[in-house]
């Protein structure tokens, strides 16, 4: 593949976004045609892009569905990343048993290829899809493993999004003071990813809530203030 499109490939999985699409956009300057396996990877990249800042939808399910069947020959990391994107358009239509499907597919793929990162956000989606079908011995186990696998990366990024939602465990879990400590440790290490700011502003505002909740009132509006 190209060096842009490997490059970015990189950029994506470490979190940074700027950067990637730097070197999408300098690709597609500088290239007037290319082989049809080169104009497949450089779609597949587009679209893991999007899954970064949930925007795939229905309107991506033609793409996403050609890319699973361009790569289903392998188990490859570019065959899980497009059974990945095929999910989450799924779950953004809420046709979660086909979003499940997909995502356990995915997680196949992964069994035998090193990609943490891969596997993190494979996680996170699984326990998503489970929690919105309120299974929630399921979705409390990856989401759990999700944030295993973040800490053994020592990566703040995939840190502050795995806190994040292993706080969600916690509530649904009625444990108030865990999830407390998981929102601020969310909150510390998105601070230090400037790309990743809604996570900052999704911790302190669930925080908030949880402030007003136990009538610990003051701070539930710092928090507020912070966010305006």
């Amino acid at each position: 593949y190209p060096q842009e499109l490997v490059e970015a490939d990189t950029m994506l999985m470490r979190g940074q976004y700027t950067r990637a699409d730097s070197l999408l956009a300098a690709f597609d300057q500088s290239t007037a045609e290319s082989h049809y396996s080169i104009h497949m990877y450089r779609r597949l990249l587009g679209l893991i892009r999007q899954y970064t800042v949930s925007k795939l939808s229905a309107e991506d399910y033609p793409m996403a569905d050609s890319l699973v069947r361009y790569y289903k020959k392998e188990k490859t990391r570019e065959s899980a990343m497009a059974k990945l994107i095929l999910a989450d358009v799924y779950r953004s239509e809420e046709a979660y048993p086909s979003a499940l499907n997909m995502l356990l597919q995915c997680e196949q793929d992964l069994s035998s290829i090193n990609e943490p990162i891969l596997q993190i956000w494979v996680n996170r989606r699984i326990g998503d899809v489970y929690f919105k079908q309120r299974m929630l011995p399921e979705c409390t186990s990856y989401y759990q493993e999700s944030f295993k696998l973040a800490c053994s990366q020592n990566d703040s990024m995939r840190k502050a999004i795995a806190a994040f939602f292993m706080a969600r465990v916690c509530m649904i879990n009625n444990k108030a003071d865990s999830a407390l400590y998981y929102l601020k440790e969310s909150i510390e290490w998105s601070e230090l990813c400037p790309d990743e700011e809604y996570i900052s502003d999704a911790a302190k505002s669930t925080l908030a809530d949880i402030y007003i909740q136990i009538e610990e009132y003051d701070k539930a509006v710092v928090l507020e203030e912070e966010g305006q």
